[in-house]
């Protein structure tokens, strides 16, 4: 089994920020998880059995203001996992994404963002769900609150340009549209 879960996400006005930043979450997102997903999974279907959990997350659904690179990124995980899983139908090799929200974990480390402690999920559970999920050969796993799964789809439901708005909206609330110093 290939569980791609690192991930990063810079945060902040995309053009107040560092370029790099981002760059190295489309690297790290993006490229890594499908090279491992490529030389592994080639190995998987060969052999007639394996598993793919890929770790995108519920910013996949719609754009991210103030977490733009991070949010496309994910978008991707999301659209290379299902495609991933459709060529993969009947091999024997199981894709599944994960779309996980808001983590107690180190993912604002060295940054100047923080997560509100009351609506961050614990790793262990998210972990446990997302396996279940996988066990029971699901497609998607949304190993958090119900809200996560329930934001999830208004994000299709709704125009984008509402969603987006939105999305900024909250984000604008939590303070990731100011750059502070580190």
């Amino acid at each position: 089994m290939l569980l791609n879960n690192a991930g990063m996400g810079p945060a902040g006005p995309f053009l107040e920020r560092p370029l790099e930043p981002n760059q190295v979450a489309v690297d790290l997102n993006i490229t890594a998880l499908m090279t491992l997903s490529h030389a592994l999974g080639r190995t998987m279907a060969a052999r007639g059995r394996g598993g793919i959990i890929n770790v995108a997350s519920t910013a996949a659904f719609q754009p991210m203001p103030y977490q733009a690179g991070y949010g496309a990124t994910k978008a991707f995980v999301l659209s290379f996992t299902e495609a991933l899983a459709e060529e993969l139908r009947g091999t024997g090799v199981h894709v599944m994404a994960a779309h996980p929200g808001g983590t107690d974990t180190s993912f604002f480390e060295g940054t100047t963002h923080t997560m509100d402690p009351r609506r961050v999920d614990a790793p262990g559970d998210v972990a446990r769900r997302t396996l279940d999920d996988f066990a029971r050969r699901r497609s998607a796993s949304y190993p958090g609150r119900r809200l996560n799964q329930v934001g999830s789809w208004a994000a299709r439901f709704l125009p984008r340009t509402t969603t987006t708005r939105l999305t900024a909206w909250v984000n604008r609330t939590v303070g990731m549209d100011t750059v502070r110093a580190e």
